[in-house]
């Protein structure tokens, strides 16, 4: 058996290099020993073809290293909605990276103060926690505001389908990408691209061997990656469009606008390597460090900045990006987290009473009426024997219900119609 350490650079390289890309979930049976890379393999298949209890349960009755099935916990449990087991393991993860800014830092509405910062740039460049789907809502948020300002290119990391393809189909389906089969990133994209933006795909297509036993140099690896996208962001925006104005949305570090020191080597990050090379500076925003530390009352995404319009970037982020972005605790309400209730577009749709999990774990899914059967939910949520049955929480509009068992099987659909009122 490989050592825990190869394990965990293979599955850093699988995760944050390889995920995006659907070609690459390719172990379609159940590996012999439900440890390593094949049942990382398997796992993510799994939820690629719309099975994400089947992915879950198969996580956790792994042997994998422990740190590492709870960061594909995390992801998978906020695909399906549980949002309280995924704070605990995110929780777990990153409380030490919350820093509390000066005084002399003030509030400002977190949209807003970006908005303003973005004046006069061409390149707005936003991370996302991908176990966060609060993080989606927000760009979406974002986005619109943009638009306003000539923005019109909506670039995202996990696409990894023809994105002509997407925008003549105008929703996500399961093959789109790894991380948009969370409903809201699909959500986010069905909403890009209502709002006029073009999709472009950037992902790198050949990063080498990274999946076999053979040993792998992942610095090399990320940087190789981070090169191979930013002459993809270059090939089919910058170098044809002479006045593009680009929205990013990328995971966690491909944020940084500086080298960030890897043990002896350096990573170059995307936002550092597209700097160079159009010659224009980024406005980048990290909103994945800076969590919960606002009293309950706080609902706003905050951004901190001085009178003269400084902001304030503290931790891993500090020196590499020009704004953070502190998002207000979450909190439940009828088994779902408080940032989907703050949007207002959604209404409550309770569950039937006479639908039970008595003798196993349902995934009720709510799909757009009209959307084909691949398409990503607009919502779902998991009903466990024995505990509070969470609500549906969706935009009026006609649905179709479906319910899922723990392998993936579907055991009824019902037509519902979600009409505008008051939760």
């Amino acid at each position: 058996m490989k050592s825990q350490r190869v394990l965990r650079i293979q599955l850093t390289v699988l995760l944050t290099l390889l995920v995006p890309s659907s070609r690459l979930l390719a172990q379609e049976t159940k590996p012999q020993k439900n440890d390593g890379m094949e049942a990382v393999q398997y796992a993510l298949t799994l939820a690629s073809q719309g099975k994400p209890l089947a992915a879950i349960r198969s996580i956790e009755n792994s042997s994998i290293e422990k740190t590492l099935a709870s960061d594909m916990l995390a992801t998978l449990y906020s695909v399906v909605g549980e949002w309280q087991k995924t704070h605990q393991l995110r929780s777990t993860a990153r409380k030490n990276n919350v820093v509390s800014p000066p005084p002399e830092f003030r509030p400002r509405r977190g949209i807003d103060a970006i908005a303003e910062q973005a004046q006069g740039k061409r390149i707005v460049i936003i991370n996302e926690a991908h176990d966060s789907p609060e993080h989606r809502r927000f760009i979406a948020r974002l986005a619109e505001k943009l638009r306003t300002q000539g923005f019109r290119y909506y670039a995202f990391e996990t696409l990894s389908e023809d994105a002509q393809q997407l925008k003549h189909r105008t929703y996500p389906v399961l093959s789109t990408g790894f991380y948009s089969v969370e409903p809201a990133f699909g959500q986010l994209i069905r909403d890009v691209l209502e709002m006029g933006y073009t999709p472009v795909s950037y992902e790198a297509i050949n990063l080498g061997n990274t999946t076999s036993g053979h040993p792998t140099d992942p610095v090399a690896q990320i940087n190789n990656r981070e090169k191979q996208q930013c002459d993809n962001l270059m090939d089919k925006i910058f170098k044809v469009d002479a006045a593009a104005k680009l929205v990013l949305h990328v995971g966690h570090d491909h944020v940084m606008e500086a080298g960030k020191k890897a043990g002896d080597a350096e990573i170059l990050w995307l936002a550092a390597r597209l700097k160079v090379e159009t010659g224009l500076d980024p406005l980048t925003i990290d909103q994945t460090t800076q969590l919960r530390r606002f009293p309950e009352t706080q609902s706003s995404s905050l951004v901190f900045s001085t009178a003269e319009g400084q902001c304030y970037v503290g931790g891993h982020f500090s020196d590499a990006v020009d704004i953070q972005v502190y998002h207000p605790p979450i909190v439940g309400e009828q088994g779902r987290p408080s940032w989907m209730f703050a949007d207002e577009t959604r209404v409550v749709l309770e569950i039937p009473e006479n639908l039970v999990a008595s003798t196993e774990n349902l995934l009720v899914q709510a799909f757009y009426d009209g959307e084909e059967q691949r398409a990503v939910p607009a919502d779902q949520v998991v009903l466990r024997k024995g505990q509070p049955r969470p609500v549906l929480l969706l935009r009026p509009a006609r649905y179709q219900i479906a319910v899922q068992d723990e392998d993936g099987h579907e055991l009824s659909r019902t037509e519902v119609v979600v009409s505008e009122r008051d939760r």
